[in-house]
């Protein structure tokens, strides 16, 4: 009820004025993949901001699992952001443990940006999402619904960018509740031209068959031909081989366009 409640404030609150259009150099992409962490800051309020990829994770004992996920991320103020996303289809190749072929739940919620960064201090934003089954789902699992609660911590120090997120899924809450907990921990930094490195490491609680336990250390390169528009390829190495030993993911993040300006973005523009 909450969650609707304040969706409906925000978009009803939002100050609106002609469409600012497509993205300039003074945007900048945000994008959560290719890592799981995601930064406590949001793009500026009216901007749709797009990520989207291909995943490929090892399964036991020699074949792989396969995603296409997708998240769209609509800033409606400075202090609050709409996202909707999926996996997409998900499916197995190769010799696998148990074969998969169905769409992923559909994920939607609010974002909240409580503070900016400064000094010392970070850039702090929470966010609850809620998962509605597909059309075709995966049949052996209930028709049940899924929430998730996140935290999140960002801070820039010198050429460094450093994400702590953690959280709670809570799996099928409406039939048998069952808890997952997580934590995140992810540095970037700009190396030259455009590109980019990254480092994560993370690890999940067990969650039984919805969602075993998992962890890995993730590493990539990232590459902004300009700053609204990032492509990105990383490798990651499972630290519990009987879920996945290893994954892959190669994807894109970009700033599609800019559907309205705030007061305070005309009052910014206005004094450069």
């Amino acid at each position: 009820m909450w969650v609707g409640g304040g969706l409906a404030a925000a978009l009803a609150t939002a100050p609106r004025s002609l469409a600012s259009g497509f993205p300039d150099s003074s945007y900048r992409v945000l994008p959560c993949r290719p890592t799981i962490s995601c930064s406590a800051d949001l793009v500026p309020p009216g901007a749709l901001e797009i990520e989207a990829g291909y995943l490929a994770r090892r399964a036991p004992p020699n074949g792989w699992v396969h995603a296409e996920p997708v998240l769209l991320k609509l800033t409606l103020a400075e202090w609050v952001q709409v996202q909707l996303g999926a996996n997409g289809k998900v499916f197995t190749t190769g010799n696998v443990a148990r074969s998969l072929r169905y769409l992923d739940d559909i994920t939607f919620g609010p974002k909240f940006h409580l503070l900016d960064q400064s000094g010392a201090l970070p850039s702090i934003a929470v966010s609850a999402s809620l998962s509605i089954p597909s059309w075709d789902r995966q049949l052996d699992f209930p028709y049940a619904y899924d929430t998730s609660f996140w935290g999140y911590l960002s801070k820039d120090e010198g050429p460094f960018h450093f994400d702590l997120n953690g959280g709670l899924t809570i799996w099928q809450f409406d039939v048998a509740p069952i808890y997952q907990g997580f934590v995140t921990f992810a540095s970037s930094m700009a190396i030259a031209l455009g590109f980019g490195a990254m480092a994560e490491v993370y690890t999940f609680s067990n969650a039984g068959r919805i969602s075993p336990e998992d962890g890995g250390l993730l590493m990539g390169l990232s590459y902004a031909p300009v700053p609204w528009l990032m492509f990105d390829a990383v490798g990651d190495s499972g630290f519990f081989p009987s879920t996945r030993p290893f994954s892959l993911f190669a994807g894109f993040t970009v700033i599609a366009y800019d559907f309205y300006d705030t007061r305070r973005e005309r009052e910014r523009r206005a004094q450069r």
